[in-house]
């Protein structure tokens, strides 16, 4: 177990030093333009962070949408078959 949690260790640390380097290289600003309505001069890193994000909050909740339907479709099953059961016994 003890191996478990220092290979853990290392590779936090991987990935940390990973995101401090793609932050160092993308320090450069960039415009942001969306529809010609909203301009933006922000850093390169800010914009791919916060898209990253965006894209971590929707698949979230498309997750939890599909996660109810799931769990809908299972209770309408077991509704079913509860109802198949007890009419093969009478």
């Amino acid at each position: 177990m003890k191996f478990v949690n220092i290979l853990r260790w290392i590779l936090r640390i991987v990935l940390l030093v990973l995101l401090i380097i793609l932050i160092i290289d993308n320090m450069q600003t960039t415009t942001f333009n969306f529809l010609g309505i909203y301009h933006a001069t922000l850093p390169l890193i800010i914009l791919i962070l916060s898209f990253l994000a965006l894209g971590i909050v929707i698949g979230f909740i498309v997750g939890i949408i599909r996660n109810f339907e799931l769990k809908a479709k299972i209770n309408m099953l077991e509704k079913e078959l509860k109802n198949k059961q007890t009419s093969s016994l009478v």
